[in-house]
């Protein structure tokens, strides 16, 4: 296993789209910051936002990085010498999961330096702030466990594409859907939406404490493990040939 993890984070750092990836979205944060700085706006203002489009940029990278293994053969060579399926999947999901929790954390760090040197915090509800931290890595970890899941048994580019596909419908459906849910008074349903990751991060706030924090948690812990579980039985009785 530790053989396999070193093999997948040494082709992650030596594949170029990779670093242009995370130097491309290193650079949107602190644009996105400056502009807040530039406006006078809030010092966290839209900060849990834009996660959402981070995360769907790097389930296409990473959805990607799984199907180069295809392209090259890496995985059938890495099972004939001797690696278990179960090995060579779980290095792809944790490979996967520390890139993406990896960017979004500099993306979120970042944003927050600059805003809080520049801007006054004084209105930030720290306790909002930090919940969200947790909604926003709670969401990642299920972006970061669905993507091997599809890329790793689709065997295609459009495999590799799928998880971004994925990631930006369910925003769509959850914009659209909490919309029409609310318009027709079912708030009941509103927060089930709410509870689920990847949704809730068009709601968070840094200013109101969520109250469906332990809800996402537990669903995106829920989610996770049904991905990696699904995920590992599919890749096991998938033909390599």
């Amino acid at each position: 296993m530790i053989n396999c993890l070193r093999a997948e984070f040494k082709a992650l750092f030596k594949w170029g789209a990779i670093r242009y990836t995370v130097v491309f979205l290193l650079l949107l944060s602190v644009m996105i910051a400056t502009m807040n700085v530039l406006n006078e706006e809030p010092a966290f203002s839209g900060l849990f936002t834009f996660p959402a489009v981070v995360l769907m940029i790097t389930s296409a990278i990473s959805g990607l990085f799984i199907y180069q293994d295809y392209s090259q053969n890496t995985i059938r060579n890495k099972i004939a010498v001797g690696h278990s399926r179960l090995e060579v999947y779980l290095s792809k999901v944790i490979t996967v999961g520390v890139l993406q929790i990896f960017i979004i954390a500099l993306f979120l760090g970042i944003s927050s330096a600059i805003g809080a040197i520049c801007l006054d915090t004084d209105y930030v509800v720290w306790e909002a702030y930090w919940k969200n931290w947790g909604i926003v890595l709670s969401s990642t970890i299920v972006v970061a466990t669905m993507t091997p899941l599809i890329a790793i048994n689709l065997k295609s580019p459009v495999g590799g594409l799928l998880p971004m596909m994925f990631t930006s419908s369910t925003l769509f459906v959850g914009i659209f859907g909490m919309e029409i849910l609310s318009l027709n008074g079912k708030e009941d349903m509103v927060d089930f939406l709410n509870s689920c990751p990847i949704i809730c991060l068009l709601s968070v706030s840094e200013t109101v404490v969520p109250t469906n924090m332990i809800a996402t948690l537990l669903v995106g812990m829920g989610i996770s493990a049904v991905f990696v579980v699904g995920g590992y039985f599919l890749f096991r009785k998938s033909d390599l040939k």
